[in-house]
């Protein structure tokens, strides 16, 4: 199974809109905000229906949808009309995807070099180590940083493929 990854940039390896920055952007857009904050990275991680992401949470007690909808309570409409395009990055969102980096980087996957330096699945860490914005508290109510990369580690091994048996 092939994992999309992020580059560097948020684009989708192979994902093309379907990758976590361009549903943060499009979550941004909808919510009438002119920036992309943790709130619209956590909600586009959401809407990605990644298998490692999704098996993690579950392991931690989390529920996507209650997720999404403690996120969605919290932050307010803006009445941005701007086109889809490029948004800025807060501060915090930056610190999320150089801590996304960190967090593929503790977890040392050999595969993801070739692909980019994260997956959702280190977002998803990076969310939640950054500590102050709305995804970290949001997440940070369910579980620990401890407890998460625990679920995710667990889950990335749970997604690897079996290795062929020799033949004999």
């Amino acid at each position: 199974m092939k994992k999309k990854l992020l580059t560097a940039t948020g684009a989708a390896d192979g994902g093309g809109d379907r990758g976590v920055m361009a549903r943060a952007r499009q979550r941004a857009h909808a919510l009438g905000h002119e920036y992309i904050g943790t709130e619209h990275i956590f909600l586009g991680l959401l809407d990605m229906d990644d298998p490692v992401v999704k098996e993690a949470l579950r392991a931690v007690g989390a529920d996507v949808n209650d997720l999404a909808r403690r996120v969605v309570s919290v932050v307010t409409t803006g009445a941005s009309q701007s086109l889809p395009g490029q948004l800025p990055f807060t501060p915090r969102a930056k610190r999320v995807l150089e801590l996304s980096i960190e967090e593929a980087e503790r977890l040392d996957d050999p595969a993801r070099p070739e692909h980019g330096p994260f997956g959702p699945e280190h977002v998803l860490l990076g969310l939640l180590a950054e500590g102050e914005g709305i995804a970290a508290v949001t997440l940070g109510a369910v579980c620990t940083l401890e407890q998460l990369r625990a679920a995710v580690a667990a889950a990335v091994e749970n997604q690897k493929e079996p290795e062929p048996e020799p033949d004999d």
